[in-house]
């Protein structure tokens, strides 16, 4: 009798660890789920901080593009009576300096349309 006692312990400790196995194998699936659950969760969060980054640099971007625009339009308008005046008194030097100034670039973008054919 005494060797039949320890074969039912065996046979009871490996139904325990089985169970323990199982019990794992659904601990670290459920471990598994929970660290999807985070990860998605981290990247959606990224994602909005990422948003409202660019929403930030967009506005801040919109208000120095205006304060330049402000600021080309004053110096333009401020520095437009010298050249009124230098068109008036050479107005063929500076029709001729339009023309050549209109057939460079002309020529810069028909090179590189050209390329493109």
């Amino acid at each position: 009798m005494a060797s039949i006692a320890p074969w039912r312990r065996r046979r009871s400790g490996s139904a325990h660890l089985e169970k323990r196995l199982n019990a794992l194998q659904s601990d670290l699936a459920r471990l598994q789920e929970d660290l999807r659950g985070l990860a998605s969760a981290g990247g959606e969060a990224a994602s909005e901080r990422m948003a409202d980054a660019l929403e930030s640099a967009q506005a801040g971007a919109k208000i120095v593009a205006g304060r330049a625009a402000e600021q080309l339009g004053s110096w333009t308008n401020g520095n437009l009576d010298p050249v009124r005046s230098q068109v008036r008194s050479q107005p063929l030097a500076s029709v001729l300096l339009s023309v050549g100034a209109g057939a460079l670039v002309g020529a810069l973008l028909f090179g590189t349309l050209g390329d493109r054919d």
